[in-house]
């Protein structure tokens, strides 16, 4: 199962796994979207949000490395 994210604002990160990106995107301006796993410890972006035609951002591995708490 692949874990999707939302990104808001460019720092707010929303993870979630079953409705669509953009039913998740109800408030805020969402500035990514994608699906991410962890490796290694590390977590590694992909993909893209066909419903916002959004993907990831350069900064999202680290925006959601941080809110998981993992730096």
């Amino acid at each position: 199962m692949e874990t999707k994210y939302i990104i808001h604002n460019s720092v707010f990160p929303i993870l979630f796994i079953h409705p669509l990106h953009k039913d998740m995107a109800a408030h805020g301006t969402v500035t990514s979207a994608g699906f991410f796993k962890l490796v290694s410890g590390r977590v590694e972006v992909y993909g893209h949000s066909h419903s916002l035609k959004l993907g990831p951002g350069p900064e999202d591995a680290k925006i959601i490395a941080h809110f998981l708490g993992l730096v």
